[in-house]
């Protein structure tokens, strides 16, 4: 079992870095702090944010911004 001395104060769940209790307070107060400006959308988490994004890049004749990479 690994250590978990990161302690959620609001459902006692433990997390092994600071990061990740940051993230998942998230939950608790309902901040979104990752927004997408084209359609408004907002996400507790980054990669939420990316996945969304990829949708709309999906259908769109714009290429995303990593497609040249």
């Amino acid at each position: 079992t690994e250590e978990r001395p990161f302690c959620c104060p609001d459902g006692g769940k433990g997390f092994q870095h600071n990061s990740t209790l940051v993230r998942h307070q998230c939950i608790h107060t309902g901040e979104r702090p990752h927004e997408w400006l084209q359609c408004g959308k907002s996400f507790s988490d980054s990669s939420t944010l990316t996945q969304h994004q990829r949708r709309h890049w999906k259908g769109s004749p714009v290429s995303s911004p990593s497609a040249g990479r």
